[in-house]
Parts: C-alpha cells; sequence; structure tokens
C-alpha cells in the first residue's frame, strides 16, 4: 500500500466523486490505499456511506426505442435478473456463441456494459454479458423482467408502436422457425406469457386461417408439453407452446413483427424470406 499522505493527494471532493461509483474495495485498488485507510477518510470528511451496488447510469434502458423495446423482448425471454444485495441486481443475458453477432450489437449498444465473456457447458459454447445497478428493477418492470420471472407472470407494458420489436426480440429469444418456413412455435415456462403473446399479435392484426376441409390447420394453437424436463433439480414442469402454421400465416407473423429489421436473428427470420 502507498505511504503517502491521502488528503495530500486527494481533496474530499475527490473522494466522493469517486465514491459515487466505486465501491470501497474497488477504490482500493484503483488508487492504492488500503480500504481501512480510505473509510478513516469516508468518515472525517463525512460523506455518506454509498448505497450497495451501482446506480444504473444507461439511459438507454428508458428510452422507448426499437432498439431498447428488442432488447427487452430478448431480456424477458433468456434474461437471468438476480437480486444481488438489499438493493443491488445483476442482470445477464447468455446465448449460443453462434448468436454472438446480436450479442455484441446488444452489448454494444449499451454504454456501460459488462465486457462479452464465453464458457463452455454441455449444449456447447456459449456467450454473453451482464449489466449492474440499483435501479435495473425499476428500468425493466415495463419489459415484464422481474428476478421471479420464471414463476411469477408480470404483464409487460409495451406501447402499440414498439410492440412489433418487443414481440420480435421475444420470439429471438424463445421461438423457433421450421427451415420449411411453415412452422413458428414459442415456448415458455408460464400459461400467461403464451396467451400474452396470442393476444399481443391479435391486437397487431394477425389473422391466421385454416385451409379449406381442415378447419383446424394454420390456426394458431395453445397446448401444454409435459415431456420436458428442465431446472437444476431436474424436476418435470409443464412448458406451454404458442404454435403457428402454413406459410401464408408465418409471412403474416413475419410482416407484423418487421422480421425485416437490421435487429434480429437472422438464421431464424431467413427462413421466412425464402418461401
Amino acid at each position: 500500500m502507498r505511504k503517502e499522505r491521502f488528503d495530500v493527494l486527494y481533496t474530499k471532493n475527490d473522494l466522493q466523486i469517486m465514491y459515487s461509483t466505486m465501491s470501497q474495495e474497488e477504490l482500493s485498488k484503483k488508487i492504492g490505499f488500503s480500504r481501512r485507510h480510505i473509510y478513516r477518510y469516508l468518515k472525517k470528511w463525512d460523506i455518506e456511506k454509498r448505497a450497495r451496488g451501482r446506480s444504473c447510469p444507461w439511459h438507454i434502458l428508458s428510452e422507448d426505442t426499437e432498439f431498447m423495446n428488442y432488447f427487452g423482448g430478448f431480456l424477458y425471454a433468456d434474461g437471468a435478473f438476480h437480486k444481488t444485495s438489499i438493493t443491488g441486481y445483476t442482470l445477464t443475458l447468455i446465448l449460443s456463441k453462434k448468436d454472438e453477432e446480436i450479442i455484441s450489437i446488444l452489448q454494444s449498444g449499451i454504454d456501460g456494459a459488462g465486457k462479452k465473456f464465453e464458457f463452455i457447458q454441455e449444449s456447447g459454447s456459449m456467450i454473453g454479458f451482464k449489466l449492474f445497478g440499483i435501479d435495473l428493477a425499476d428500468r425493466l418492470l415495463k419489459f415484464g423482467v422481474v428476478p421471479t420471472k420464471r414463476y411469477i407472470w408480470t404483464r409487460p407494458q409495451i406501447t402499440d408502436e414498439m410492440l412489433p420489436h418487443f414481440l420480435r426480440g421475444w420470439f429471438d429469444g424463445d421461438g423457433y422457425i421450421g427451415k420449411d418456413g411453415a412452422h413458428m412455435i414459442l415456448t415458455n415456462i408460464n400459461e400467461e406469457a403464451i396467451r400474452y403473446f396470442e393476444e399481443m399479435i391479435r391486437h397487431l392484426g394477425y389473422s391466421g386461417h385454416g385451409r379449406k376441409g381442415h378447419p383446424n390447420s394454420g390456426l394458431s394453437r395453445i397446448y401444454i408439453n409435459k415431456r420436458h424436463t428442465i431446472g437444476k433439480l431436474g424436476k418435470h414442469r409443464d412448458i406451454w407452446r404458442h404454435s403457428i402454421a402454413g406459410r401464408e400465416n408465418c409471412a403474416q407473423i413475419y410482416k407484423l413483427l418487421k422480421g425485416d429489421s437490421s435487429l434480429r436473428l437472422d438464421r431464424k427470420w431467413s427462413l421466412l424470406e425464402k418461401t
């Protein structure tokens, strides 16, 4: 640790500014003084104790834009949101390495987001990034992203103008498009979420129809599938699915959700451009 006098190198204002964005531990590593030394001057200069967790500096999270609503939809599908302290939260988005391009777009679009990281699991190589903040919960609530979203459904609050982008991001996270361009399936552990998706595509104008003589074909269907096993303990849980069949119906969803946008998973939506 440094031997110079702290108050010779730094003023009260210097310490106050640094302490507003860093913890005592981070300060110690940055400036070379022990945590005990830093605490002594925080107390001496009557600088208020910093709340645990970082305030969220990313104003973009509050913006009602295509980027943020698409990102919000992706988080609604694949975001892992955890409370890490009394006031702090951590948000993690992890995708397959083959989707590195979209991870890079999302991570670079949020100034201050954590660096990308990679790891390998049984299913293959993965890539992701993290966000930290004490007000993340407030900023992400409108997207239905809450720490308990796996078990308790929270209805997203999305404007009509941004709804296609939110649903497209959600579908990119939890959806499947058949290689023939004639099948689209969305899965979720919550029945309410799947029924919300059906409600919202109808709100946007979806009018799926079946073939003559086959009244049930092509219509969107909601059903339950109990064959999946998920969870750390390997417990069986019901998986709800929303299914759309028929090229015309899938093409209609492509148009309604603006599948030709530059913010998308190309490997999925490009399948609907071949039909």
